[in-house]
C-alpha cells in the first residue's frame, strides 16, 4: 500500500498540524507502508530512506514561519477582508496555487493507493480538489479536517464560503474529523457516511511516576496559542488577578500577535505570578508539565472544535482543569489549588495511540478499494 500525505505544517513548525502530520507519517512508515510527502520546501527531516519528500517550492524560507510573525495595519486589513471573502489568509491562498503547479508538474497522485490531505490550511484541500475534478482516478483522497471553514467561529466570512466548503469536500471520498461533536459542522457540506472519526495520533510517552514530587507553591501550566473568539482566556486572568494567596502560573506561549498582547498585559499585573515561557519541543513540554501540580485546559467556546493538547495534557499524568468562559467554576479552580482535584476532567489515552489511528486510515482505504464507499 502506498499513501501520500499533503500538509503546510511540518516540524520543526509546533502546532497541532505539524505533529498530526509527523506522527502519522512515521506511524505508516513503522508499519511497513510506502509513504510519501508533500510539504513545504525547506522542511529539516532526517528521514529520507522512509518516505519520498516532494517539497513545494513556495519561494519563502521556511524557517521564517518560526520568528515573530509582523502585522502592520495595511496587512491586518488585507488579511481580514481576505479572510472574510476568501475563508483564508493571502500567504496560504498563495501557497495553495503553488501547491496545484506541482500536482500539475508531477502528477504523482495517481501512483498512490490513498492520498491525505491535512487542513488546516482549508486550500490545501482546495488545490487537491481542483486536481481531482480535472484528472479523476481511483485513488482514496481523504480530507483530514481538523478545523472547519464556515462553521469556524474565530473570525467572520462571507455566507457563500458554506457552498464553497460543500463543493470542494465533495472531491474527496472520506472527511476525518477528531471527535464525533465535530459532525454538525460538516453535516450541510457531505454525506454523513463519508465523514469518519479518526482521533489525533501520538506515540505514548511514558512518563516516570517519580518524576512528580511536588511544589512548594500550588504550580499549573498551560501550553499553546489563545484565539480572541473561540479561546479568550481574559476571564481567567481577570480572575487570578483577584485570587489571595501565591501561585505560580506558567504559560508556554507560541509566537502568535493576540497571545503575546494578552500576556503582556497581565505580566505587568500578575509580575512573577505569571510565568511566560518560549515555545520547547513537544516531548520536552510534557516532561515539563509532568512537574505541574495540574494543567490547564482552555475549552474552546463552540462544541465542534477541541484542543488537541488535551492528549499531551494526558500523557504528563496530572490532573487536567478544564473549561472555558461558559463553565469555569471558580469553587472547582480553588479546590485544585488547595490539592483537591476530584473535578479533574479524564482523557482515554487508549483511542489516542497511533497504532490505532493508522488501523483506522487502512481500513478506510481498503474499504475504498472494495468499492463500499457510501
Amino acid at each position: 500500500m502506498k499513501i501520500l500525505m499533503i500538509t503546510r505544517s511540518y516540524p520543526p513548525l509546533r502546532n497541532p498540524r505539524a505533529f498530526r502530520a509527523n506522527e502519522l507519517l512515521r506511524g505508516l512508515c513503522e508499519r511497513g507502508i510506502c509513504a510519501g510527502l508533500i510539504a513545504p520546501q525547506g522542511i529539516k527531516h532526517t528521514d529520507d530512506d522512509l518516505w519520498e519528500y516532494h517539497p513545494v517550492d513556495y519561494g519563502r524560507n521556511y524557517e521564517r514561519n518560526l520568528g515573530t510573525p509582523k502585522y502592520s495595519s495595511l496587512k491586518k486589513y488585507i488579511r481580514k477582508i481576505s479572510s472574510y471573502f476568501l475563508g483564508d489568509s493571502p500567504s496560504n491562498i498563495l501557497y495553495s496555487i503553488h501547491l496545484f503547479r506541482l500536482l500539475l508538474k508531477k502528477r504523482m497522485l495517481n501512483s498512490y493507493d490513498a492520498v491525505v490531505v491535512i487542513s488546516y490550511p482549508f486550500y490545501n484541500l482546495v488545490a487537491v480538489s481542483f486536481f481531482v475534478k480535472i484528472f479523476s482516478s481511483g485513488v482514496c483522497f481523504i480530507a483530514d479536517c481538523g478545523d472547519p471553514l464556515y462553521y469556524n467561529t474565530s473570525f467572520a466570512k462571507a455566507a457563500y464560503l458554506k457552498w464553497f466548503e460543500r463543493w470542494v469536500l465533495k472531491s474527496f471520498d472520506y472527511v476525518t474529523i477528531p471527535f464525533d461533536h465535530a459532525r454538525k459542522a460538516y453535516q450541510e457540506c457531505i454525506p454523513q457516511g463519508k465523514i469518519r472519526v479518526i482521533p489525533q495520533g501520538f506515540r505514548i510517552i511514558d512518563i516516570p511516576a517519580d518524576i512528580y514530587i511536588g511544589n512548594l507553591i500550588p504550580t499549573f501550566c498551560y501550553a499553546g496559542v489563545f484565539y480572541e473568539q473561540i479561546r479568550n482566556p481574559e476571564f481567567f486572568f481577570e480572575h487570578l488577578m483577584m485570587t489571595q494567596g501565591a501561585f505560580r502560573f506558567v504559560v508556554y506561549a507560541l509566537d502568535e500577535p493576540f497571545t503575546q498582547s494578552l500576556l503582556v498585559k497581565y505580566k505587568a499585573q500578575l509580575k512573577d505570578r505569571l510565568v511566560v515561557v518560549p515555545p520547547i519541543d513537544r516531548e520536552s513540554l510534557i516532561h515539563e508539565m509532568a512537574k505541574m501540580d495540574f494543567v490547564i485546559n482552555f475549552d474552546n467556546d463552540n462544541a465542534t472544535q477541541r484542543p488537541s493538547k488535551l492528549i499531551d495534557y494526558a500523557m504528563s499524568r496530572r490532573p487536567i482543569l478544564s473549561f472555558n468562559r461558559r463553565t469555569f467554576r471558580p469553587e472547582v479552580f480553588q479546590a485544585f489549588l488547595k490539592g483537591d482535584y476530584s473535578e479533574q476532567y479524564h482523557v482515554d489515552l487508549a483511542q489516542y495511540d497511533i497504532r490505532r489511528v493508522v488501523d483506522q486510515f487502512e481500513a478506510l482505504v481498503d474499504e475504498k478499494i472494495r468499492g463500499d464507499v457510501k
